[in-house]
């Protein structure tokens, strides 16, 4: 996956959960999913 593309949606999700601190993994690898599901998509 690429990182120009997982970092801002890890980003937006870091900042709708109110940028708590020590959550950067989860907020990275939720990203990395979301975006791969979409890329699997027809």
């Amino acid at each position: 996956m690429d990182t120009e593309h997982v970092r801002p949606r890890a980003f937006e999700k870091w900042e709708s959960e109110g940028r708590p601190e020590g959550k950067q993994d989860r907020h990275w690898y939720e990203a990395e999913r979301e975006l791969a599901e979409y890329d699997d998509l027809p």
